[in-house]
């Protein structure tokens, strides 16, 4: 896979999950595979267990896990699910 951009720019990601499950730890598997792939040494993923951590995920409005959130440069962008298609999230988080 070709990386997004050629630039410095910098990603911030934080991905919500409830506990050690299959799904969530594809989730997590799945994202940090696509990211390694794509944006390697310029973005920072945060994983939060809501279950550890309610008060963020409410903070967040967490309706749903897991759910992907772009912090930065475009806060606010979400993606719920396992992100197993990785061209539906490169879409979703980096236009293309």
């Amino acid at each position: 896979m070709q990386e997004v951009e050629k630039n410095e720019e910098k990603f911030t990601f934080q991905l919500f999950i409830v506990g050690s499950s299959i799904i969530n730890n594809v989730a997590v598997k799945n994202c940090k595979t696509i990211l390694e792939d794509n944006i390697k040494g310029r973005y920072s993923l945060e994983i939060v267990d809501i279950s550890q951590n309610p008060t963020l995920a409410q903070k967040e409005d967490i309706i749903a896990t897991p759910i992907l959130i772009m912090k930065s440069p475009i806060p606010g962008i979400r993606m719920i699910g396992d992100f197993s298609d990785t061209k539906k999230f490169l879409k979703k988080f980096f236009i293309l």
